[in-house]
């Protein structure tokens, strides 16, 4: 029983932690004025606002819109 409690509390604090790291990253990775992409193959995991403006990139289903083109839609105006 003892260590159920520990396991679950030790998970709990594992968990309080993750989340603070994720605010302090969306923190700073929303001060940057650079663009930020994250992803990994195709999939867009997160894009931060300086990377909106400058691509024309916005979060959601964009038909026909590809990361690669981030470079030409910050030149060109808005993607898609």
């Amino acid at each position: 029983m003892l260590t159920k409690i520990s396991d679950w509390t030790q998970g709990a604090l594992l968990q309080e932690e993750l989340q603070s790291g994720e605010a302090n990253f969306r923190t700073l990775a929303e001060a940057i004025a650079g663009a930020i992409f994250i992803t990994q193959g195709k999939r867009r995991h997160y894009v931060n606002h300086a990377a909106e403006i400058i691509s024309g990139y916005w979060p959601g289903p964009r038909k026909g819109f590809r990361l690669e083109d981030a470079s030409r839609a910050g030149s060109e105006g808005r993607a898609g």
